[in-house]
């Protein structure tokens, strides 16, 4: 089996440039790659924590927090992915916007769009 050179994703797996591949538990709505990270989104429709920080040789190194909004029946999932500069922004089904480190998945600011 040939060692991918970038990531690369394809239903619930992500193909990694160290020759990993990580599957997740539902299928990848979207990515996108810093240097040696991918920023992974799963189906928004399945959990609420769905955003993953994978390194090069498939490892989770974060997983962004359950959004601090939400009440405790209120579910309320990251559905959208953007780039923005080096960082990445991550937009929540009730219109949350937090702006994200891809390297540590600290978040860096948080606004309401709606």
């Amino acid at each position: 089996m040939a060692i991918a050179r970038r990531f690369a994703r394809r239903g619930p797996r992500l193909s990694t440039p160290g020759g990993a591949t990580v599957t997740f538990p539902h299928a990848i709505e979207s990515m996108l790659t810093f240097g040696r990270m991918a920023v992974v989104l799963l189906d928004p429709a399945q959990e609420d924590r769905n955003v993953y920080g994978i390194d090069r040789r498939g490892r989770t190194v974060w997983q962004l927090q359950k959004s601090p909004f939400t009440g405790r029946e209120a579910s309320d999932p990251y559905v959208e992915l953007f780039r923005l500069g080096r960082d990445v922004r991550v937009f929540s089904w009730r219109g949350q916007i937090y702006d994200v480190d891809p390297r540590t998945g600290k978040v860096l600011g948080s606004y309401w769009s709606k």
